[in-house]
């Protein structure tokens, strides 16, 4: 994915369900399963585990700056690709 770093992309990851935070009985029936996230945002930083994405860019006095960071684990994802602008 080297190529891909600071370039816009689509990254479809899988993630668990959480839960709904409050006491049920265990015999309710209660989902399982994990959920099918997809994200757009430009490809920062790559490690041998995770990448970065974020969402939100902006250059201030030759500072760059971002807003909305995800750090994605690289055993999730089903699928990244360029977005071409």
């Amino acid at each position: 994915m080297v190529d891909l770093i600071n370039k816009p992309v689509y990254v479809e990851w899988f993630d668990s369900r959480g839960g709904n935070g409050r006491w049920d009985f265990i015999d309710d029936d209660i989902k399982m399963g994990v959920v099918l996230c997809k994200t757009l945002g430009f490809l920062i930083k790559e490690s041998e585990e995770y990448i970065l994405i974020i969402p939100h860019l902006v250059d201030i006095d030759d500072d760059r700056q971002g807003c909305g960071d995800m750090m994605i684990y690289k055993k999730q994802i089903k699928k990244i690709q360029e977005i071409v602008l």
